[in-house]
């Protein structure tokens, strides 16, 4: 069981939410006819950065740059959250709580707000982005917008002082 299954403390929600943002295959298993799941090469058990510099060497050159284009906005919009690796995600830890975090993913990257209901309180803003209840996933050529962002972090800061 990897780190995020002892976290997320249900395989199948971590199931979903992989297959979705890209980063595992599942490959059948002929005698037992039952499912592994591989994490992809962003994500494996090998790897386990500290910092969010250390997460993005080993990163892929095209997401890398898109990821650091969203580090710069996130860092701009909330220039006092602290820089973190949570779940092996780059992540934002606001007062304590994480607020904002990337990752790549397959097919390119992903945003996550680490909520389930930020997406949809800017549900309008983000129709045209594949996501899933938990992320946001967008192509390492076409970054997510300055605006967006700041939206989805208010969002979500508004949502960690209810």
């Amino acid at each position: 069981m990897c780190a995020l299954q002892k976290a997320w403390g249900h395989r199948s929600v971590l199931q979903r939410w992989a297959r979705s943002a890209g980063t595992i295959d599942a490959r059948e298993d002929a005698e037992s006819r039952s499912t592994s799941y591989t994490m992809s090469c962003d994500m494996t058990a090998e790897r386990k950065p500290s910092t969010i510099d250390d997460y993005l060497k080993s990163v892929p050159e095209d997401r890398r740059r898109a990821l650091e284009d969203l580090r710069a906005k996130i860092r701009s919009i909330v220039p006092d959250a602290e820089e973190c690796i949570s779940y092996r995600i780059a992540a934002f830890r606001l007062n304590g709580v994480v607020v904002a975090g990337f990752c790549a993913t397959a097919k390119g990257c992903s945003y996550f707000p680490f909520s389930g209901s930020t997406l949809m309180t800017v549900a309008r803003d983000i129709i045209r982005y594949d996501q899933t209840k938990g992320s946001l996933h967008f192509s390492s050529d076409e970054s997510l917008p300055t605006a967006l962002v700041r939206k989805l972090i208010k969002a979500r800061i508004a949502e960690t002082k209810e």
